[in-house]
């Protein structure tokens, strides 16, 4: 029986030895990042992204701007209402986000450049109550958008996109 034992615990040696060996040269998951939004093609504008957590985490939702340029609520040309949008998880957009990103066009689209992206605490791109926005020059990204002054986390209700 010693022998047996011997023998067991010498396999258990091994296994174990290789099993670590396999670990330690095992990276980590990549983490969630605004990179993740997806940049364009050549047939896009750029995309507007927004996550459902805080760091890019959680659920996504994307659309190109072409596509919310062409929406249109309340008499608003360019609006795009959230309202019945989901994440990849399934879970509602509106009022929900928590990190936002703009990506930009690649350089080889006509107009790339000329685009103001709004983002509206009310539906119907209501002026009235709080926005921001950015030009299209540049890509933007917010991780935590409770950092913004004042705090956006979870009140993004509607997008304008409009060229300038």
């Amino acid at each position: 029986m010693s022998r047996i034992r011997k023998a067991l615990a010498g396999l258990a040696v091994i296994i174990m030895t290789v099993a670590g060996a396999a670990f330690a040269g095992a990276t980590p998951a990549q983490a969630a990042s605004w990179t993740d939004c997806p940049s364009s093609d050549s047939n896009s504008s750029g995309y507007v992204c927004l996550w459902e957590n805080a760091n890019y985490t959680g659920g996504r939702w994307q659309a190109a701007k072409l596509t919310l340029e062409g929406g249109f609520s309340a008499g608003v040309d360019g609006c795009y209402n959230l309202d019945g949008s989901s994440y990849t998880n399934g879970h509602a957009v509106r009022d929900t986000a928590s990190s936002w990103a703009i990506r930009n066009a690649q350089d080889n689209y006509p107009g790339a450049w000329n685009y103001k992206v709004y983002f509206f605490e009310w539906v119907n791109c209501n002026f009235n109550g709080n926005y921001r926005f950015y030009t299209g020059n540049n890509n933007y990204a917010v991780s935590d958008l409770s950092t913004l002054t004042p705090n956006w986390d979870n009140t993004v209700a509607s997008i304008l996109v409009t060229k300038f």
